[in-house]
């Protein structure tokens, strides 16, 4: 936005105004004209305005400026956090870290698959206890060698998935959810538990209803992993597990009903504490 890159036209007022002379108006018909001289009418124009005048017209006053203004803001304080990293790396390339490394084979030693959910069905299919996405083990996470570096990855991805959510970037929730089901599933025990219940908090913060309608990729799969995974999550982290949940009345509603069902469908499992705990590979 610039000055004068684009001419005005003045109003034409030569047919209305009446001219003077020096010795007064001048007169028609020997009366004199009631016609008052006319000034051009001041014309607006977008560029006779500053950067901020323009954007404070064009953008503040519609009904979207808070959005509008929400991702300025946005972007702008994005640039003092870390995750701007992988936002970055995503918009380049589609990846970003932690990166995804594919296993040659399938099977990442524990945690050990269990019959599915439908396991009254005539094949039994075989997948690991809160496996939403049902990817199994083909995967790892580049730069985890130890449960401070899984820890980590977990925080990171969760962090990255806010910025995502704010500036509505759908197929990278989906990406982060895929790489939280990675991290389930590949690495042993439940050092996963706490980060992951962390990222519960920080999607769910300020919701009230649990509409899965409603819901992104991540919300949903969250509200399922939790309810199957409910009793592993409890004994690693039940003071946090039952915080959220509190936290949230009608998540925990959900969250329960789902658990009965998956215990209906599969109480050889799910009434097994001890079973549920080997799969994990945590032994007695």
């Amino acid at each position: 936005m610039t000055q004068g890159t684009v001419p005005k036209v003045e109003n034409d007022t030569s047919a209305s105004v009446i001219p003077t002379t020096s010795a007064g108006p001048a007169t028609t018909g020997g009366s004199v004209s009631d016609v008052a001289p006319q000034h051009p009418v001041a014309e607006f124009s977008i560029f006779d305005l500053t950067l901020s005048q323009s954007l404070n017209h064009v953008f503040l006053n519609q009904r979207e400026a808070a959005k509008i203004t929400d991702v300025f803001l946005g972007a702008v304080a994005l640039e003092r956090q870390p995750e701007r990293v992988q936002i970055r790396e995503y918009l380049a390339d589609g990846e970003f870290q932690p990166r995804l490394i594919t296993l040659k084979i399938s099977g990442f030693s524990h945690p050990t698959p269990f019959p599915a959910l439908d396991s009254n069905s005539s094949s039994t299919n075989f997948r690991l206890v809160g496996d939403q996405m049902g990817i199994g083990q083909n995967f790892k996470l580049q730069g985890v060698s130890n449960s401070l570096d899984l820890e980590n990855a977990i925080t990171t991805l969760g962090r990255v998935y806010l910025q995502a959510r704010r500036f509505g970037l759908m197929d990278l929730v989906y990406r982060i959810t895929f790489k939280l089901q990675v991290a389930w599933n590949c690495y042993p025990e439940l050092y996963q538990s706490k980060p992951l219940l962390e990222v519960a908090s920080l999607s769910f913060s300020g919701w009230t209803e649990f509409d899965e309608v409603e819901c992104d990729y991540l919300q949903s799969w969250l509200i399922h992993f939790i309810a199957e995974s409910s009793d592993l999550l409890t004994y690693n982290a039940s003071e946090q597990f039952w915080s959220l949940l509190r936290s949230h009345p009608k998540l925990q509603d959900k969250v329960l009903n789902l658990r009965t069902l998956a215990h209906i469908h599969n109480p050889e499992l799910y009434g097994n504490t001890r079973a549920l705990l080997e799969s994990r590979g945590l032994g007695n």
